[in-house]
């Protein structure tokens, strides 16, 4: 992961499922902004044993940005949650670029299938929280554990807030489905010049993730 997306150079790297060991030194967010020479901001998620080289080890696996810019605003959502799955989260920073306020917010839903209310109901929170806040450039990414067709997708693009999935619904998780997504309100303040799936190739036999990476560049006008 850090060869790659060092590669591109970016200005804000939003993962999901970052691995964070509570009284160990394994630690996802450590190591990748070490490798990247980015300041992490990580909420720690879902705490719970994990197995990792045979062993179970207490950890979070929460949600971390990274960027090399001073962030104006950061704040951390608890969202709603359902008895089977605790500790859904989000996160929303704004980031200073060109004199333009871009907001970010990081999610991921709950994977619980079937629960496509539950995940509507936590957009839905984000959203609220959103408006108090003015920016230039709203983004939304992560892991939504939902498909085009699904309410939660329905909600973004057809809703109040109209926003539009900056990818064509390509397929981002090894089971072929399309449940990660950057999405974006189209404006005048910016220009998509160039996208493209990432981390979706092995590496030495290994794959990065189950999930692939979406990666945008934005021009602001």
């Amino acid at each position: 992961m850090a060869h790659e997306l060092a590669t591109f150079k970016p200005t804000v790297i939003a993962c999901q499922e970052v691995f964070d060991s509570i009284d160990g030194p394994i630690s996802t967010k450590e190591y990748l902004e070490e490798k990247l020479e980015m300041k992490a901001y990580f909420f720690p998620s879902r705490k719970k044993n994990r197995t990792v080289d045979h062993k179970n080890i207490l950890s979070f696996s929460g949600l971390c940005l990274f960027t090399n810019h001073n962030l104006a605003h950061y704040e951390e959502y608890c969202l709603p949650d359902h008895s089977s799955d605790r500790d859904r989260t989000a996160q929303f920073a704004i980031v200073h670029e060109e004199n333009k306020r871009i907001g970010v917010i990081n999610t991921h839903l709950t994977h619980l299938k079937g629960e496509h209310e539950i995940r509507e109901s936590q957009l839905r929170h984000v959203l609220e929280k959103l408006k108090k806040h003015t920016v230039d450039l709203l983004i939304i990414c992560g892991d939504l554990n939902a498909t085009q067709n699904s309410k939660p997708i329905q909600l973004l693009e057809n809703g109040p807030h109209r926003f539009e999935s900056i990818f064509d619904y390509e397929p981002t998780h090894a089971n072929g489905r399309c449940i990660d997504y950057i999405f974006y309100k189209p404006n005048r303040n910016c220009t998509i010049l160039n996208k493209k799936i990432i981390l979706n190739k092995q590496i030495e036999g290994l794959w990065p993730s189950d999930h692939f990476g979406l990666y945008v560049n934005l021009k602001l006008n």
